[in-house]
């Protein structure tokens, strides 16, 4: 996942494993109003709705699907 940030705007680019390639959700922003920090994506039919907050040096990210249940990352800056 990329995140990058404009002043206020945050920009995510979220990629998932899927077959025979890996899925790539595309790109959206949003404007920053506090933790967590919510965006929708559509994928392959299925809405996926991350909020995605700092813990400590990574960041969480929990992904709420309209067809996969719930799932939460931990992920590590690099």
């Amino acid at each position: 996942m990329d995140i990058t940030n404009n002043g206020t705007n945050i920009t995510v680019h979220p990629f998932s494993k899927c077959s025979p390639t890996d899925c790539d959700w595309g790109t959206k922003s949003n404007k920053y109003t506090g933790s967590p920090f919510n965006i929708l994506f559509v994928v392959n039919g299925s809405t996926e709705s991350l909020a995605i907050s700092p813990q400590g040096t990574q960041l969480t990210v929990v992904d709420t699907s309209s067809t996969n249940g719930t799932h939460t990352y931990l992920l590590d800056k690099g």
